[in-house]
């Protein structure tokens, strides 16, 4: 079964086909949803225009229980680094808002972590 979502990820972009598989977890689909995260986007530009990979990136960090080293995302976004920092880039800015930080990089260990209970709170997902 597969889910259609129209998220700005995808409206400036032929990449994908606009739906999000059973893989991702629910609160995925319901943050793709939110008018706030629709806001961020259009903010954010046209930094972020792969929507798979930004749904790859969070359902691979829900996985490893929020936190998980750049290598490990890497090898499952099957991404060099150069793209995969510049997806990190535009999460971070699309996720981060008022000043709260949903999404970290620790460049010293080299780990991503996604606080999922926050970002819940701020983007009103229940």
């Amino acid at each position: 079964m597969k889910l259609l979502l129209r998220t700005c990820l995808d409206e400036d972009s032929q990449q994908g086909d606009g739906t999000l598989t059973q893989q991702a977890a629910r609160w995925i689909a319901l943050l793709l949803g939110s008018p706030l995260f629709a806001a961020q986007c259009k903010l954010a530009g046209k930094a972020v225009q792969d929507r798979d990979s930004f749904v790859q990136l969070l359902d691979t960090l829900d996985h490893q229980g929020g936190v998980a080293s750049l290598s490990t995302l890497g090898r499952s976004l099957n991404s060099p680094p150069s793209q995969l920092n510049a997806l990190i880039d535009s999460a971070q800015r699309i996720l981060n808002i008022d000043g709260f930080t949903i999404l970290t990089r620790d460049r010293i260990t080299d780990t991503i972590r996604l606080d999922r209970d926050l970002l819940c709170q701020q983007f009103d997902i229940t």
